[in-house]
């Protein structure tokens, strides 16, 4: 049926009917054109450059515009609306199926946002007319990427540079409060991409705006990013679910928040929530992210680089403080775990605990807790989070994880992912000359030496009986093997089964 209409000619006529002040013709006229965007032979190319079909389409959103004045605005009547909401459909399939058609309905941009900012927001906010102006706007070249089309950007109008960003967030705040995750990934991902691509191109000052509407606040780091109510933390949640477009596009939103540094994502949201989109992405994560605070950081403002919660606001030890045996027996274990090491030829530094050792000088034992068994036990804990936010067959610990993967197979092909490593092979004087030879292949890798925690099974969680001491190179050869064969992968699936 569509193709018939088609096959008449008179598409070219309906185009030039479109400009008219008639809604109802308005209406059927948009509605005949958006159907035969489907599986018919009608050229939208020749519509435009013949029939002035783009230029009819924005003398449409002209006019509804004006229907939205500052003051004094009467309800829009059921057949304006309807009309509005056929044209936007118009727009939103010719722009989608034709992407280089797009750019002519540009002019359309000021009428769209003008129409969002005054139009009154439902209670089910992405239903209807403003479900279909997102979408439409999601749609256009608001990033002028297929040529300048404005002389000053109608994202950021010189009487309120941010009022076109306000009530898009405020749309987002509702929408995030009132819809299901299964709503919202049906609905809420054209407005995601449009706050993306207007971030993109936002000047200096609405730029920062977005940021502190849209990131964590000082607020939200009273308790672990994502455990509050606000704005910031209903999307971090929303970007563990199961839904993929919604979490892909809200963690690509926090990424262009961070100006696309992981750097500054991690300490934004937490290396928990950055984690799976960075490994997603192929991006190594930085260093500095597994750092608790940065020399700008006092102790008020300090955060935990998994949670992302200020450690001032963490809960604290209410027990009773260590007594002077519970420190000699903490020192002493210390001390284990550093010969332990050094017996394993791992390690050629001094014991920091081989010197007397004062109990009542130990205060919490903060002057141990500096020592490097400390951060080799942050390494674990940040890399078991990471494991439990993406599964281990989908994640990359390095830029170079193909070449070390080959080369260690190469070096030790009997090496069984699924196996148990047995320590006393790998510190027998033959295993300690075979990893060190190889380890020392990739001395230009950062921290290739630096102690670390192994488990000695993929199926075991760290613990007494199943880890030993092993420095960071080893780590990455066995666990890019273990990932590699999808052994890791329990970790995700127990950790999502436990929070859904």
């Amino acid at each position: 049926m569509r193709q018939a209409f088609v096959d008449t000619g008179y598409s070219g006529k309906l185009a030039e009917k479109l400009k008219t002040e008639d809604s109802e013709d308005e209406m059927v006229t948009s509605r005949i054109l958006f159907y035969a965007t489907y599986n018919t032979t009608l050229d939208f190319k020749d519509l435009i450059k013949s029939h002035a079909l783009g230029e009819n389409v924005n003398y449409q959103l002209s006019r509804h515009a004006k229907q939205f004045p500052k003051s004094g605005r009467k309800p829009l009547s059921k057949m304006d609306e309807l009309a509005l909401s056929d044209t936007l459909k118009l727009i939103y399939n010719i722009s989608k199926i034709f992407p280089d058609l797009a750019p002519e309905f540009s002019p359309s941009i000021p009428h769209v946002l003008k129409i969002i900012c005054r139009i009154d927001i439902p209670a089910k906010p992405l239903d209807g007319l403003v479900g279909g102006l997102l979408n439409t706007l999601s749609i256009l070249d608001l990033e002028e990427k297929k040529g300048k089309v404005f002389e000053s950007s109608p994202l950021f109008p010189t009487f309120d540079n941010n009022c076109n960003v306000d009530k898009l967030i405020s749309i987002l705040d509702h929408a995030t409060s009132t819809y299901s995750p299964t709503e919202l990934e049906e609905n809420a991902v054209p407005l995601l991409y449009s706050l993306i691509a207007i971030h993109e191109v936002a000047p200096d000052g609405p730029r920062k705006h977005m940021q502190s509407l849209l990131l964590p606040e000082d607020t939200d780091r009273s308790l672990p990013i994502g455990q509050s109510d606000t704005l910031s933390s209903r999307l971090l949640k929303l970007s563990t679910t199961h839904f993929a477009n919604l979490k892909v596009t809200i963690s690509e939103l926090m990424f262009v928040l961070s100006d696309k540094d992981a750097e500054k994502l991690t300490k934004n949201i937490g290396y928990g929530f950055a984690a799976g989109f960075l490994a997603a992405r192929g991006i190594e994560m930085p260093h500095s992210a597994t750092e608790a605070s940065s020399a700008k950081d006092g102790p008020d403002t300090a955060r935990n680089p998994i949670t992302g919660q200020r450690w001032a606001a963490e809960p604290q030890d209410s027990g009773p403080p260590m007594t002077m045996e519970e420190k000699e027996r903490e020192a002493e274990r210390l001390f284990v775990l550093f010969e332990r090491a050094k017996a394993n030829g791992l390690l050629n530094v001094e014991n920091p605990m081989s010197k007397p050792f004062n109990p009542e000088e130990a205060e919490n034992l903060e002057d141990m807790e500096k020592q490097f068994a400390v951060k080799a036990v942050e390494h674990l804990m940040t890399y078991w989070a990471i494991l439990e936010k993406v599964k281990g067959s989908q994640l990359r610990l390095t830029k170079q994880d193909d070449d070390i993967y080959n080369s260690f197979m190469e070096a030790f092909p009997d090496f069984d992912p699924a196996g148990t490593l047995v320590e006393d092979e790998m510190k027998s004087k033959a295993g300690k000359e075979k990893w060190r030879n190889w380890m020392m292949k990739w001395n230009k890798i950062d921290d290739f030496n630096f102690g670390t925690m192994i488990r000695t099974r993929a199926d075991a969680e760290y613990d007494q009986e199943t880890t030993i001491f092993g420095v960071r190179m080893q780590f990455y050869a066995v666990e890019i093997a273990r990932n590699r064969a999808g052994l890791n992968d329990w970790i995700y699936e127990k950790a999502q089964k436990a929070s859904s």
